[in-house]
């Protein structure tokens, strides 16, 4: 629902589930084993290099009972059929025991005709759905969504000193992108503290996010429900504008994310 409405990307599949999913083929490895000791109990069958070794972990590690259960049960003559065990045993563990869970989340997707839309563009869909934890808001980015900008008249002092602080904005965006860790402030805190969503909308804002200008104080003032953020006049220099936004920002009482 909120794909469809415009809403926040999920993004809370892995490649594997995604891959599934969309019906694409997947080859599964231990690191796909999310339960530990079944993880342990696969990787002892794996590392068997006779026979005997293989015969006594499938009877001690109690795998025997879990190639009943599963169905997957096979005569190992050789290091081969080792190999197609344990891939037997992997599909169990990580798509058989999940099968139900998977349908009805395949149904659930399904609602609004989502789910064709993602066999039909899976590469698309990658972006919407997967938990990518490192993926950061760019300035340009930032500045491409703020594009809107209320400019007093052109000529006016008042004007000058606008384009002055827009200059200031897009230095501070970079400043940010560059050196969030030292500045202990990232660019979806930013774009939070404007719009209330600390990401852009898959479908983007509307209406689009737009600056104006603030005489009162030296801090930047926000106003999420319209998504407009006000820029401080009455500052100097880059060094004192960045301080007075970078403060405003980290001490704004707020609503959280939207």
């Amino acid at each position: 629902m909120s794909i469809v409405h415009g809403g926040p990307a999920p993004k809370f599949f892995n490649q594997l589930l995604f891959d599934m999913m969309v019906g694409r083929k997947v080859h599964l490895t231990l690191e796909d084993v999310q339960d530990i000791d079944m993880k342990g109990k696969i990787k002892k069958l794996k590392d068997c290099t006779n026979l005997e070794d293989i015969d006594l972990n499938l009877s001690s590690a109690g795998l025997s009972t879990i190639m009943n259960i599963s169905g997957c049960w096979r005569p190992v003559r050789n290091l081969e059929d080792r190999d197609f065990l344990v891939q037997d045993l992997l599909h169990f563990v990580v798509v058989g025991r999940v099968t139900e869970a998977l349908s009805q989340l395949t149904l659930g997707l399904k609602t609004l005709g989502l789910y064709d839309r993602m066999k039909e563009n899976p590469a698309v869909f990658e972006e919407v759905f997967l938990n990518n934890s490192n993926a950061e808001i760019a300035a340009a980015t930032m500045e491409a969504i703020f594009v809107d900008i209320t400019f007093s008249l052109a000529g006016s002092n008042r004007r000058k000193t606008e384009e002055k602080i827009v200059g200031f904005w897009r230095d501070f965006l970079l400043d940010i992108e560059e050196n969030s860790t030292e500045l202990e402030l990232n660019l979806s805190e930013v774009l939070a503290f404007a719009t209330g969503a600390d990401s852009v909308p898959l479908l983007g804002f509307d209406p689009s996010p737009s600056i104006t200008f603030t005489e009162c104080g030296r801090f930047p003032r926000a106003n999420t429900c319209a998504m407009e953020i006000a820029l401080p006049l009455n500052v100097t220099s880059f060094e004192e504008f960045k301080e007075s936004m970078i403060f405003g920002i980290k001490n704004s009482p707020g609503f959280g994310k939207a």
